[in-house]
């Protein structure tokens, strides 16, 4: 039997980051904050129907996994179909964050990252002190 290792600053592979508290966390956030609109086309979306979709592909570009400036709620088409929708990602973005974000999110992609226990740990508690996080979960506990 393979023992698990408790080291809070061992590695987490690419391959594992969306299995980890962190991505959960940031996901819901994600979708959280888009009011159950899909960034891209628009229309809206019950919670659970809804994907947070990484502008700046998140394939070997762990540094921006979980940057917020990288996500946004996305439908399962625009997300999985449409890879994306990037064209329409690309223009709302620029139109929210201004003309520098698309070349700061590039640049910042180009870095390499691997993340540690410790800074998963960090990211998902740090999304559970967030005031509209306490408010999902008041209503989560309300439903069941």
């Amino acid at each position: 039997m393979r023992k698990r290792s408790t080291n809070k600053f061992q590695e987490v592979p690419f391959e594992k980051l969306k299995n980890t508290r962190a991505w959960k966390n940031t996901s819901i956030l994600v979708r959280l904050l888009s009011n159950e609109v899909c960034y891209t086309c628009g229309n809206k979306f019950p919670f659970d129907k809804l994907n947070a979709g990484h502008f700046r592909e998140k394939r070997g570009g762990a540094v921006l996994y979980f940057d917020l400036r990288n996500l946004r709620a996305q439908c399962y088409r625009c997300n999985k179909i449409l890879h994306g929708a990037k064209d329409i990602y690309a223009k709302k973005l620029v139109d929210e964050l201004g003309n520098k974000i698309l070349n700061d999110l590039f640049k910042e992609g180009q870095k390499t990252k691997v993340w540690t226990k410790v800074e998963l740990e960090k990211i998902a508690d740090e999304i559970e002190e967030l005031p509209i996080w306490k408010t999902w979960e008041r209503k989560q506990s309300k439903e069941q």
